[in-house]
């Protein structure tokens, strides 16, 4: 028997692959390029900015404001990459006709980031409910706790059960 709040999540989770499915893989890859590029180049860029920048405006690399508007630039260099990035690999999608493999890779991805939203929200909502006992303990159980609780037995035999594997080969004495 469904619970109220497997309704919830199962509502909240083909929303999710809707949306991803609406707006496609590498829309929901954008904002992760834009962090991807500014942890790998962000400072390199920045280098390149704040070294072309005084150049141009005749001033001096040590004033503030220097650093204030090579940062800004950086920034507005970086989505602009990403999202030129964004626009080479659509226009290939499109020219292969590979568009509906993105869109449904898209709702795919979608779903797993609902799911993951929600698994945090539940679990921060589990924890301060612990705290101040506010929704009763059997709103959280529902037939997805079962799963989860599977899928995090795994997690946790699984490195135990890859290195006593390991042992048995190459310590064998």
């Amino acid at each position: 028997m469904m619970m109220i709040t497997d309704i919830i999540i199962l509502i909240t989770l083909l929303y999710g692959g809707y949306h991803g499915y609406k707006k496609g893989l590498l829309s929901q890859l954008f904002v992760f390029m834009i962090f991807f590029i500014l942890i790998y180049k962000g400072i390199d860029i920045f280098y390149l900015v704040s070294e072309i920048l005084p150049k141009k405006v005749n001033g001096s690399n040590k004033e503030p404001f220097f650093i204030g508007y090579s940062i800004i630039i950086s920034f507005f260099l970086i989505i602009l990459t990403a999202f030129l990035t964004k626009k080479i690999l659509e226009f290939f999608f499109i020219i292969t006709w590979i568009q509906p493999i993105e869109k449904w890779l898209g709702g795919i991805l979608g779903l797993i980031k609902y799911f993951f939203y929600l698994s945090i929200c539940i679990l921060l909502l589990k924890e301060v409910n612990e705290k101040i006992n506010l929704i009763p303990y059997h709103f959280f159980q529902n037939s997805f706790e079962k799963e989860f609780q599977y899928i995090f037995s795994i997690y946790r035999k699984g490195p135990q059960f890859f290195f006593k594997k390991l042992e048995e080969l190459y310590f064998q004495i």
